[in-house]
């Protein structure tokens, strides 16, 4: 602590069975009060990690890694957050994602009605593993890849915004088929083209009350 700088480094901890480094620093800029955030996370488990957070649901309970960078500007968290850039990376290997029951997701997702995602909340949904990108400006979460591979060989993907101010949603999906569905030509080559989303939706509403739709009830995808 210096001439109005406040830093904290964690350079080498364990924690949920795996490795965790952690860096803040405070800081006067241009007249500005800033923060900036580092979190970089190696091989935890991620049911303990959502059990200490209490985080019931989407988070994964699997094994997993993540890297979080973010600089904002303010005297709170809201503030920070609502000013934010950086950066949000994450991948999780096999285990399941509470709060998401599939089939339930489907049965709503056909009739092309409108629903709250708490109507889906009662199962798990099993997975392969799960990948996260997205990039942060001016306190908005752009989602660069989000995607989760099922036991079944479907894979469904995410994308869009989620803005930190109002904490509103923004996310269109779809739940691609296994790679062994995919059409093959008249050699019975694998054709190259991207097989059709089985489903597709849009996630709205809040953080604390999403909503779900079928997407082409809105707008089309492509």
């Amino acid at each position: 602590v210096r001439d109005g700088l406040v830093s904290l480094d964690i350079s080498d901890a364990t924690a949920f069975g795996g490795m965790l480094q952690l860096g803040i620093r405070l800081d006067r800029v241009e007249g500005h009060d800033q923060a900036e955030l580092r979190i970089t996370a190696e091989n935890l488990n991620g049911g303990a990690m959502a059990e200490k957070l209490h985080l019931t649901s989407f988070m994964p309970r699997a094994p997993g890694s993540f890297s979080v960078f973010l600089k904002g500007k303010g005297e709170t968290l809201d503030e920070i957050l609502e000013t934010s850039d950086g950066s949000i990376s994450a991948s999780f290997g096999e285990g399941t994602v509470p709060g998401l029951n599939l089939e339930s997701f489907r049965e709503h997702n056909d009739k092309g009605s409108f629903f709250p995602l708490t109507e889906i909340a009662d199962g798990e949904l099993a997975i392969d593993g799960a990948e996260l990108k997205a990039t942060l400006a001016g306190g908005i979460a752009w989602i660069d890849t989000a995607e989760a591979k099922l036991e079944t060989g479907e894979t469904i993907t995410l994308g869009g915004l989620i803005p930190f101010a109002g904490r509103g949603i923004a996310l269109s999906g779809s739940i691609l088929p296994p790679e062994s569905d995919k059409p093959v030509d008249e050699n019975g080559e694998e054709a190259s083209e991207e097989s059709d989303p089985r489903e597709t939706f849009f996630i709205g509403g809040s953080w604390n009350a999403p909503f779900c739709v079928a997407s082409g009830d809105i707008f089309p995808l492509d």
